[in-house]
């Protein structure tokens, strides 16, 4: 039985229809389904039943039932999604039947259609199930009445080697590779026919009997675009395949045509004029109007009328460009790296050719010695001597010399420039590869003698140039070699001889046949394309590789070398130097080096093939003797052998004896290995490499200069321009690139069709009002197991999808929650790989444009937003990161326009919400009703107070404390004032954020809340108590650390002015060096830092002090201050004149005790907000969140870890650029600093560090913590009452366990961290990027190469993200709320004895304290409310 039933042929005898009242009559019901536009088969189709139990006398088979039951008035239905069409037929069974066992269908109509199953009704209400290919049998074990229909199945499968195959035929026969050349063209389009002889073997092709041209050799072929060639049926693309196929290939039509218009268009028909205009000219989506309507002209020539069609659509509906290819994703010039050119012979898409060196110099087959010497790399194998190397297998060689060199007199004389290479590397210490050297060989006539140079590793100048033209000419000799050999010849031509033994010689109800089937799907047919229109005489691989006509021939070479047993991976990896035996290992070997993900994860797939393998063969095969004894599978493997692979049959290396149950399980294994795992490697993902082709040209035009000549005078001239003229031209790098993007589909089954939402409901989940659609997918019986969803958006707003549920027969349902599956990337399902791959590269951009507020794209920008040149020099701000003046975070990019001075970007107004963050970073509208209303809030206790004042007739200072509370925090009503706010907000609120103030002014009082420093005293705040106790557990408590050496000392070597005398008698009886000691004495360091910036600082009108702050822990633990020190800048040279003050409680020298500490607070203030809040939790974390979403998958496990730690962070960043830390913002205005204040943050910056952001890390380097292996953080807090530390120390021990346990879960040791690309792509562009200014600084960033180093970094990560956050954050308003507590700002230095100043301070020491520490009452709530709380907060991660 057959589900594809395609048989034309006249019918006999039709017997009358059974009817249900026939007294033998048995019911039964067939499903079958269709093309889209094929008619339903009719009653020209018949169906008989076969016994499977009872004999015919007559014909010694099974017995049929009487007549031919016909097809009549089928019904549409639908079976698991699919269109069915289901008939009611009855069959006779007579008594003597027995049971049924096979179907015999005839199919008289002219459409083929797909029988699904067919159920019979027995008597006693059971059934019997006739399911497509659903029984596995031994030949052994088949029912006595099948057996001879299996055998004549098999028989009339293979037909009789004679004429020419018709398109309904089911026939499978040998060929050899005849019909590549088109001799009646004339002498260029002649090729050998291969396979068959001993100067060109190879493994034999289906046959199709095609008509021989005049030479009576070659096979006539079809027309270009032709797809009614032949394949027999079982093995075409399904309907849905043929459609994407026919889709992907409009579309490299599309990409290939348009480029070359352009071209047309610009005047340069041979060259790229730059590397940038190749990334503009072919993944650019700028679109043409003129170009896509000559394009339209063009196809309308050679396109049939239905693809033309398709062609439109495609123009229409998608931008004309080729996707961006990974390998520039994220740089631009990371191709050009060594460390890129040698993870590409390990990652790469050709990983399975390098291979250890075994002898220096290398040998040639012919015996000459390579040109390469010792002294050509020694001194590059970190001491090692060339012998020590190779013996630990440190030396690699990517080897492309002795079977390119007998072809290259032929290969130039068709005007292509290339060598045989020899490039040799070495592996470092951690896994990755150093090019040592490379070595380009040249024949010097036909006797074999040759000519070589030798090019070693240069970054740049003349030699740098040159290295990287050496290196593009390893890379064309590599990318032939992937193309032709690795894919083509490797894993299509040897596998279809396997696919033509297997339907030939094993029955379909054979469990090996069944074993086999899914890895050979589409091949042949796949095959028959490439023949068609890539390896024949003038196809596209012909263009665009560098072996041109010789490209197929070159490929019989190497085939006859080939082995089947070396292409077992393990087997390959031992011969290639790479693995050595191991029988501990589940493969029973071990790979050699760290770095080697197609080793690592190949053997991974192999042991689960193996295993598979073994099992299943097992259960079919009790011993050796049921292998040998089993006629079909030894007939197979007979001749596979013998006719296949017939040039190989006298190598006894090249196959096992199939004599036994493991060699079977080896066959077996390396056969479906090669079929998918192997072809996987090398065909899927090579786009993302190949698609630029810098990276991986496949053919030049020019080779390497010599000194002297005139190419060497042009390459000096412009070494970039010689790159390019030695590349393909323009049309063969478009075509080549077109070519792959049709052959890198390795990505899952879509659905036929689009499903559109229509009629959704009203419906609440979890208490969210949502909208539910009910729709229909079609999932075809080859669709497999659903996996992802693709979803496009074609309204204009955007929406979030919660969920989707489909329900699968046999009530069964799969079930997708946004972001619901963790895979690493090696476990990703096969189908969804490019899935993967393609989102990640869709989130990265191209770097260029402004971002439109619909997009999702993450990219990195330096801090050139700050400023506003174009408003004048007082708006002007540095840019900052990217140089070694302002090193900084990178911020995410939004491509605004840049302002006159072509540097700064242009800013949005003020009150503006609407600038460029990711969607998924944005607000919730819960999270964005909650800031806007917090905002009001800011805005009404602002102006509310600044009205008072101005009804009281005092607008600069409070006249006293008791007014500050009774102007910031009372809630008496005066209507009065309230209109007149609201008159003033009508200036510049909207109208719709106007209602919402007058409603919040109605129905709230118009105060602060009381601040919790005040709440119980109002004098706690003044105590030395109280300012002690702010140290450690106030609102900066991580900047205090232990005192090192007295008295301190700058980084300038300047001493401080604070003698012992000014704390000794105060340390409970210990000297400075006990106290020390014993970690008794603290400082609080605002000095070095501050003082460069003072005298600027003091330009704007601002009184600052650097400050120096010492404190003594007590015993009961609390600290109480010793001293403070002020420091002032007295010229440009650094030097500096002090003032140290001493703790005193009552008279003169406490108010002044007061005032040095009011300064103290603003150093403090300025640093917690900007340096502990906004660097430390905010800009740093920035550039781990863009990297983030760049390179982790959102189905990453790491992805999922972090992704709740970052929600909001980019939209509160954005805002307080916008807002807060612009020329002339809230922070500007409030905070000392004042213009300078994100350039300090930048000094700082300077020297951060990663790794010091570990909280026990940062303990123990502030002295305040101590190593201790028993404690659960692995430290000890030296310090009784440290809230900070010891419930910090909790929060991280339990992130860290966690982090822990979570990692251990995915990853079963470091190979499998180090072999996770995306987790170090990740890393890799956090420090080259994100971090870039500190990418040279080792001791900032940990090596990612353990489990224990990706527990300690991502701790760090979320520690810094959240709870450190946390602590510098929230709480905030208890004490920065009461103005006097925290100031951030003064407008007096504390006056000198013997000035006016002094006189006034005598006279009322606390007006002074009000108004020379104060900053006037205009800041006084606008910072308390909106940057403080709730406003900034809110603004930053509330």
């Amino acid at each position: 039985m057959q589900g594809l039933a395609k048989l034309r042929q006249k019918f006999g005898y039709l017997s009358p229809p059974c009817t249900e009242h026939d007294e033998h009559a048995t019911k039964a019901t067939v499903v079958i389904s269709r093309k889209s536009r094929s008619k339903r088969p009719g009653k020209k189709t018949t169906f008989r039943l076969y016994s499977s139990t009872n004999l015919d006398n007559n014909t010694g088979r099974g017995k049929l039932t009487p007549g031919e039951v016909s097809l009549r008035k089928g019904k549409k239905t639908k079976h698991g999604g699919i269109d069915t069409v289901t008939y009611r037929v009855s069959f006779v069974l007579e008594p003597d039947f027995g049971t049924p066992g096979a179907i015999v269908v005839k199919n008289g109509d002219r459409d083929e259609f797909f029988l699904r199953f067919v159920t019979l009704e027995l008597p006693e209400s059971s059934t019997i199930h006739f399911d497509c290919n659903s029984w596995s049998f031994l030949p052994k074990d088949t029912p006595l009445a099948l057996t001879d229909l299996r055998q004549d199945e098999l028989l009339s499968l293979r037909g009789n080697g004679r004429g020419e195959r018709k398109e309904w035929e089911r026939i499978y026969d040998y060929d050899r590779y005849n019909d590549l050349g088109e001799p009646d063209k004339g002498q260029d389009h002649v090729r050998p026919v291969l396979g068959g002889s001993k100067a060109y073997p190879y493994p034999r092709r289906g046959r199709t009997g095609r008509p021989l041209c005049s030479d009576r050799a070659t096979e006539t072929r079809n027309k270009f675009i032709n797809l009614d060639f032949y394949v027999p049926p079982d093995e075409r693309f399904s309907p849905i395949k043929l459609a994407e196929f026919i889709s992907n290939s409009i579309q490299a039509v599309v990409h290939f045509v348009i480029p070359e218009l352009k071209s047309l268009f610009q005047g340069d028909l041979l060259n790229f004029e730059s590397l940038d205009r190749i990334k503009k000219d072919l993944y650019s989506d700028e679109r043409n109007r003129v170009i896509e309507g000559i394009v339209m002209e063009k196809l309308k020539v050679f396109l049939p009328h239905d693809l033309l069609k398709e062609v439109s659509k495609v123009i229409k509906e998608h931008p004309i460009k080729f996707p961006f290819p990974q390998v520039i994703a994220a740089d631009d010039n990371a191709w050009r790296t060594d460390e890129e050119f040698g993870r590409e012979m390990l990652a790469g898409l050709n990983p399975a050719v390098i291979r250890c060196l075994e002898e220096f110099p290398p040998v040639g087959r012919a015996g000459i010695k390579s040109s390469i010497t010792a002294s050509h790399i020694e001194g590059k194998l970190d001491g090692l001597t060339i012998e020590e190397a190779i013996d630990n297998h440190k030396i690699l060689i990517l080897d492309h010399h002795d079977y390119l060199m007998p072809y290259l007199r032929r290969i130039h004389a068709q005007g292509v420039c290339v060598y045989a290479s020899r490039t040799l590397l070495f592996v470092k210490r951690d896994g990755t590869l150093r090019p040592l050297v490379i070595e380009l060989s040249l024949p010097v006539n036909e006797r074999g003698d040759e000519v070589s140079r030798v090019f070693s590793p240069a970054s740049q100048g003349l030699e740098g140039a040159l290295w990287q033209l050496a290196k593009a000419h390893v890379a064309v000799n590599d990318s032939g070699h992937h193309q032709l050999i690795s894919h083509w010849l490797y894993t299509h031509a040897t596998v279809e001889p396997f696919i033509i033994a297997t339907r030939r010689q094993l029955s379909s109800m054979h469990p090996i046949y069944k074993l086999l089937d899914p890895h050979f799907k589409d091949t042949m047919h796949i095959n028959s394309l490439a023949r068609s229109i890539l390896l024949n005489a003038g196809g596209i691989l012909e263009k665009t590789m560098f072996p041109g006509r010789f490209a197929l021939e070159l490929s019989s070479t190497i085939y006859g070398s080939w082995r089947f047993t070396d292409q077992a991976l393990p087997k390959d990896l031992v011969k290639r130097g790479l693995a050595e035996e191991d029988p501990d290992e589940p493969s029973g070997v071990r790979v050699l080096l760290k770095d080697y993900p197609y080793a690592a994860d190949g053997l991974d797939v192999w042991t689960t093939i193996e295993e598979w393998v073994t099992n299943y063969c097992e259960h079919f095969y009790d011993d050796d003797r049921a292998i040998t004894s089993d006629v079909e599978i030894q007939a197979w493997w007979k001749e596979i052998r013998q006719m296949g692979h017939g040039d190989k049959r006298n190598d006894d290396e090249c196959w096992l004896p199939l004599d036994s149950l493991t060699n079977l399980v080896q066959v077996l294994t390396t056969l479906i290995w090669i079929a998918s795992a192997l072809h996987a490697a090398i065909n899927f993902g090579q786009y993302g490499y190949a698609g630029y082709p810098p990276n991986r040209p496949t053919r030049c035009r020019k080779f390497i200069p010599a000194e002297g000549t005139p190419e060497y005078a042009d390459f000096l001239r412009d070494p970039d321009k010689y790159y390019l003229e030695m590349l393909p031209d323009r049309f063969t790098t478009t075509l080549g690139i077109a070519l792959i993007e049709v052959a890198d589909t390795g990505r899952g089954k879509l659905t036929p069709g689009e499903v559109s939402l229509r009629k959704g409901k009203k419906t609440k989940h979890g208490g969210i009002d949502t909208v539910t659609y009910r729709v229909s997918f079609v999932l075809e019986p080859d669709f497999g197991t659903p996996g992802a969803i693709v979803v496009k958006n074609g309204d204009r707003d955007e929406f979030f999808l919660r969920f989707v549920t489909l329900e699968l027969p046999e009530s069964s349902t799969i079930h997708f929650d946004c972001n619901s599956w963790s895979f690493l990337p090696k476990d990703t399902p096969l189908a969804l790989t490019d899935l993967r791959q393609d989102e990640l590269l869709s989130l990265r951009g191209n770097g260029r444009g402004e971002r439109k507020e619909w997009e999702r794209i993450y990219d990195y920008d330096r801090y050139n937003d700050l400023g506003e040149p174009d408003k004048g020099q007082d708006h002007v701000r540095p840019v900052l990161g990217g140089s070694k003046a302002y090193p900084y975070p990178r911020r995410g990019r939004t491509g605004r326009p840049l302002c006159s001075d072509r540097a700064t970007e242009t800013r949005n107004k003020f009150i503006n919400l609407d600038f460029y963050v990711p969607p998924d970073e944005r607000f919730s509208p819960i999270k964005l009703a909650e800031f806007i209303s917090n905002s009001i809030q800011a805005v009404v206790h602002f102006v509310i107070p600044e009205l008072k004042s101005l009804f009281q007739g005092d607008l600069l200072n409070f006249e006293s404390l008791d007014r500050i509370k009774k102007d910031l925090y009372s809630d008496e009503r005066n209507r009065v004032i309230e209109g007149i706010v609201m008159e003033k907000l009508k200036v510049f609120l909207p109208h719709d954020l106007l209602k919402e103030v007058s409603k919040v002014i109605k129905e709230h009082p118009i105060k602060f809340p009381f601040p919790q420093v005040i709440a119980a005293d109002d004098n706690a705040w003044r105590t030395d108590e109280e300012f002690g106790r702010e140290m450690l557990a106030g609102l900066n408590p991580a900047v205090i650390r232990c005192l090192e050496e007295f008295p301190p000392v700058g980084r300038a070597g300047i001493k401080s002015s604070i003698t012992a005398s000014h704390i000794e008698g105060k340390l409970d009886g210990l000297t400075i060096e006990e106290a020390i000691d014993n970690h008794k004495i603290l400082i609080l360091d605002h000095h070095d830092y501050l003082m460069p910036y003072l005298r600027r600082i003091h330009a704007q009108g601002v009184c600052v002090y650097a400050s120096r702050t010492l404190l003594f822990v007590k015993r009961d633990g609390t600290l109480r201050p010793l001293v403070i020190e002020l420091s002032l800048p007295v010229n440009e040279r650094g030097d500096e004149v002090s003032r140290v003050f001493s703790p005193a409680s009552q008279g003169l020298e406490g108010a002044l005790w007061q005032l040095a500490k009011a300064h103290v607070a603003v150093n403090d203030s300025g640093h917690h907000q900007l340096i502990s809040h906004w660097l430390y939790t905010h800009a740093t974390v920035e550039p781990f969140i863009i990297a983030t979403r760049r390179q982790l998958s959102s189905m990453h496990p790491i992805y999922k870890l972090l992704d709740p730690h970052f929600k909001d962070t980019m939209h509160i960043n954005s805002l307080a650029r916008s807002i807060l830390l612009n020329a002339g913002g809230i922070l500007e205005k409030t905070m000392f600093p004042g213009r300078f204040a994100l350039e300090l943050s930048s000094t700082i910056y300077g020297s951060w560090r990663f790794t010091d952001q570990a909280l026990p890390k940062d303990l123990v380097k502030r002295g305040l913590a101590e190593e201790d292996p028993d404690e659960p953080s692995g430290v000890r807090v030296l310090l009784k009452d440290y809230p900070y530390a010891a419930d910090g120390l909790d929060v991280w021990t339990t992130i860290e366990e966690w982090v822990t346990n979570y990692c251990e879960h995915f990853y079963d040791d470091d190979r499998a961290i180090t072999s996770d690309v995306e987790i170090q792509a990740w890393w890799k562009e956090i420090r080259q990027m994100g971090h870039g200014d500190k990418r040279n600084d080792d001791e900032c960033w940990l090596p990612l190469d353990s489990l224990t180093n990706l527990v300690q970094v991502l701790t760090t990560l979320i520690w810094i993200a959240s709870a450190l956050h946390a602590a510098i954050n929230f709480g905030q308003y208890g004490y920065a709320g009461y103005p006097p507590n925290r100031p951030t700002r003064c407008r007096k230095f504390i006056p000198a004895e013997g000035t006016p100043e002094y006189a006034d301070f005598l006279r009322d020491p606390d007006k002074c304290l009000r108004s020379d520490d104060m900053t006037a009452s205009l800041w006084h709530p606008q910072v308390i409310r909106i940057a403080v709380r709730p406003a900034l907060i809110a603004l930053f991660h509330a």
